[in-house]
């Protein structure tokens, strides 16, 4: 009823104009919805522009050190990210490093039911993976935001790889020219996806020496590492097959199977077996039982 003050028992609440104040709430919520469903489509839609897909390079290029081309990238309709035909310059080449991959899915979440971090990177699905490492200038591989997780999955193979080291400067006989800065720290994989799934299927990767010579290589990898939190403890389970790999030696094996359980402090070895050829004896320590606990942290 016009001119009446609302009632503070009452259900229906009235403005002195006699418009029910609950229209305008309601106005309100209709708004808020058809905003939000605008600045969705067109966060959408814009995975699906150039722009985007340049985007996203020029970050690979500031994260890896290489220049990246991605032949097509989208948004899924839960704004996960798909990537398709991606390659670094001069990957593929021998004795020089490189990313290929030709489908590649990382999905978020705004749920941080681990308290990690929020958004947290959920899962990451990597196919047709080819990674290519080469001794860097400044000491070990490049890429340098690879060279954790490289070293890492070495370890795990047991491929006897060591660390490239750095190359001895040129002398320089100007006294005036100013000492050169100091690198930045290298962006590390391996620390993102330290609390998100990593599957990785039908993935290859090569090291390559100084002289341009291969070093060690794994081909049809499959690697599958699943973080499980506890509480007040963060385990991480692995499984890693190769179907054929070299080690640094010139041992082959094929057939090699490694599945565990990093607990941070200690890795707890569930399986490891592998078929190693007639030529090449196992190193010493491994057999299909017995393999001593890689050294280093979970990625």
């Amino acid at each position: 009823m016009a001119g009446q003050e609302p009632k503070v028992d009452g259900k229906w609440f009235a403005r002195r104009d006699g418009r029910p104040r609950r229209s305008r709430v309601r106005r309100f919520v209709r708004t808020v919805l058809v905003l939000g469903v605008i600045l969705y489509l067109g966060v959408w839609l814009l995975g699906f522009t150039a722009g985007f897909r340049s985007y996203l390079e020029e970050e690979l290029h500031q994260r890896l050190g290489l220049p990246v081309k991605i032949r097509k990238a989208r948004l899924t309709p839960a704004l996960n990210l798909v990537v398709e035909g991606l390659a670094t310059e001069g990957s593929g080449r021998k004795g020089q490093p490189g990313v290929a991959l030709q489908k590649g899915f990382l999905e978020w979440s705004v749920v941080d039911d681990g308290r990690w971090h929020w958004p947290r990177l959920k899962r990451l699905q990597l196919a047709g993976c080819s990674l290519d490492f080469a001794p860097a200038e400044q000491g070990g591989w490049m890429p340098a935001a690879l060279a954790a997780f490289s070293a890492q999955v070495a370890d795990w193979g047991g491929f006897g790889l060591t660390t490239p080291k750095p190359t001895p400067p040129v002398a320089d006989l100007d006294p005036d020219r100013p000492a050169p800065s100091r690198a930045p720290q290298p962006f590390n994989v391996r620390e993102l996806l330290r609390h998100c799934v990593l599957d990785l299927d039908d993935g290859r990767m090569v090291w390559w020496n100084e002289a341009g010579q291969e070093a060690a290589s794994a081909n049809k990898i499959r690697l599958v590492l699943t973080p499980v939190a506890l509480p007040n403890r963060l385990m991480l389970h692995g499984l890693l097959t190769v179907d054929e790999a070299q080690r640094a030696d010139g041992r082959r094996a094929r057939n090699f199977r490694f599945e565990f359980l990093d607990l941070r402090s200690q890795q707890l070895v569930l399986e490891l077996k592998a078929d190693w050829t007639a030529a090449a004896a196992p190193p010493p320590g491994a057999a299909d039982d017995v393999w001593k606990p890689p050294a280093g942290g979970a990625p």
